[in-house]
């Protein structure tokens, strides 16, 4: 019990959370997306703006619009480089979504991002690796794919023929684990978690605001913006302000491991909310894809010993 407390750490504690929200806004997603037709640009737009507007006034009122101006004024590049990725981000999911559909989509990409997680921590943070985190990280992934299978299956969908929407999660999920880089620099650097937000998401706001004028997508009726907006808070926002809290004290490596839950966990949500999906559960590579998972986060949690380089 002590080893247990000991291990369930504050970051511990973030990722996880962060996890479990990020389940619940992709299971959200796709309810607005499928059952009432919203736009994925639209909702992404509001999803972006809802966060830069909230972080930005969160920040504004505790400690003044000078901390929110600091990044912009001291770190204009790396600024520009967090706001171009994740623009670029949102386009490659927005196409990707149309083409594989936003189940399918968010499970590639979930089952991708951490693997380009621990490749860019190593290269651009220089965080270090044990045998210990590999065969964890490579357990979890395995069972992410096995998850994936029955999706495949179910919708008959043949990933040979949607290259681009294949490409479009690689570039998608290299983007958030770029992202997710350009962040920790900030935290490592000083700046608040609001003022990085608001900062990462005002880019993408403006293109996605330009995009769907240009393109006439359909505006979404007062019912949809109300849910968009709070799940935009609930399942945009306010995970992505844990995670940055989270990462203050622990590394993008030991994240990645716990970002391999949200699968899961979406899929369970889904299950809970949906009765209907709990057949999902019954599939044999679903139960073993689950247990790989589970097993390789206890492994990460209970056997790592991250280290930095200096």
């Amino acid at each position: 019990m002590n080893l247990f407390k000991k291990k369930f750490n504050t970051p511990t504690f973030c990722f996880i959370l962060f996890s479990l929200l990020i389940a619940l806004r992709d299971v959200g997603s796709s309810a607005l997306l499928g059952e009432q037709k919203l736009h994925p640009l639209v909702m992404l737009k509001v999803f972006s703006i809802t966060t830069t507007i909230v972080c930005g006034l969160i920040l504004a009122k505790t400690k003044g619009l000078r901390e929110l101006l600091k990044p912009i004024q001291e770190n204009q590049v790396l600024v520009l480089k967090m706001g171009v990725s994740t623009t670029i981000s949102f386009a490659s999911m927005m196409y990707g979504i149309a083409v594989l559909g936003a189940s399918l989509f968010t499970t590639v990409e979930h089952g991708l991002i951490p693997m380009f997680t621990v490749i860019l921590a190593m290269y651009f943070l220089s965080e270090s690796i044990k045998k210990q985190d590999f065969f964890g990280i490579t357990l979890s992934l395995v069972g992410v794919q096995m998850i994936l299978y029955p999706s495949l299956d179910k919708n008959e969908i043949n990933l040979n023929q949607n290259v681009i929407g294949v490409i479009c999660a690689i570039i998608a999920s290299y983007s958030t684990a770029l992202n997710s880089v350009y962040q920790k620099k900030l935290l490592k650097i000083g700046y608040d978690t609001f003022s990085i937000l608001s900062w990462r998401f005002l880019i993408p706001s403006i293109f996605l605001i330009v995009f769907t004028k240009a393109y006439h997508v359909e505006p979404m009726i007062n019912t949809m913006i109300i849910k968009s907006v709070i799940l935009g808070i609930v399942g945009f926002s306010l995970p992505l302000v844990v995670l940055l809290f989270g990462l203050k004290n622990s590394t993008l490596i030991k994240f990645s491991v716990f970002n391999l839950l949200i699968p899961l966990e979406t899929v369970l949500l889904a299950s809970v909310l949906y009765p209907s999906d709990l057949k999902s559960f019954q599939n044999v590579f679903v139960i073993i894809g689950s247990l790989l998972i589970l097993s390789g986060v206890v492994i990460s949690e209970n056997m790592i010993g991250l280290k930095v380089k200096k």
